[in-house]
């Protein structure tokens, strides 16, 4: 919702300068990817892998499959 309000903002092309001030509030921050934590069930963790095109062997528990998770997972910015 946000993101239309901004989209909107700046593709009517407004004739005077404009500023925008975001803080850290949780409705300005959108999570695009979900990575598995230890919440997650092992099934999720699974589907997680799969879908990332990562193998792993089936019935290895699941803080080996968390292991995997975390190393294919990209640092934070």
């Amino acid at each position: 919702m946000l993101g239309l309000f901004l989209l909107s903002m700046f593709t009517l092309g407004s004739k005077e300068p404009s500023l925008i001030v975001m803080d850290n509030a949780p409705y300005h921050s959108v999570v695009v990817e979900r990575h598995p934590t230890s919440a997650w069930k092992k099934q999720q963790i699974e589907e997680w892998l799969t879908e990332h095109n990562i193998q792993f062997i089936k019935g290895i528990f699941k803080a080996e499959l968390l292991f995997l998770a975390r190393y294919h997972t990209p640092p934070k910015r």
